[in-house]
């Protein structure tokens, strides 16, 4: 595992449960500059995409939150990125983050800190 993956790792697991998304946004805005972090959960029935704190679903399939949870890869519209929150093929949901870099290796890394935070999600949860 990469340095930055080993960073958010050691932040999930010692940031109490109703904090994981503050944990790995801090640790993303230190390595990456992202400056917005948002998590998006699936509903039960697999057809909303309701986002963590406040505000509107996700419903439209066109959108690029859900072509990254349809075909759980990550999809890069502009400089927000959306990646799959995804354990063991147990979907989620999608994380979004802005601004991303475009540059291949990083958005492996981020997609591997997602599939990380869908770990400790899953733990909370059990």
């Amino acid at each position: 595992m990469n340095e930055p993956a080993d960073q958010a790792r050691e932040a999930l697991i010692v940031a109490p449960a109703h904090r994981l998304v503050d944990a790995v946004a801090d640790v993303l805005a230190e390595r990456y500059g992202v400056t917005a972090t948002e998590l998006f959960q699936v509903d039960y029935r697999l057809a909303v995409l309701l986002p963590l704190g406040e505000g509107t679903g996700i419903t439209a399939p066109g959108h690029p939150a859900w072509r990254c949870f349809d075909h759980q890869e990550p999809v890069l519209d502009g400089t927000t990125g959306y990646f799959p929150v995804t354990m063991r093929g147990e979907q989620r949901g999608v994380l979004r983050l802005a601004p991303v870099s475009d540059e291949p290796a990083v958005r492996d890394e981020l997609a591997g800190i997602a599939t990380t935070l869908a770990h400790e999600l899953a733990a909370v949860a059990a």
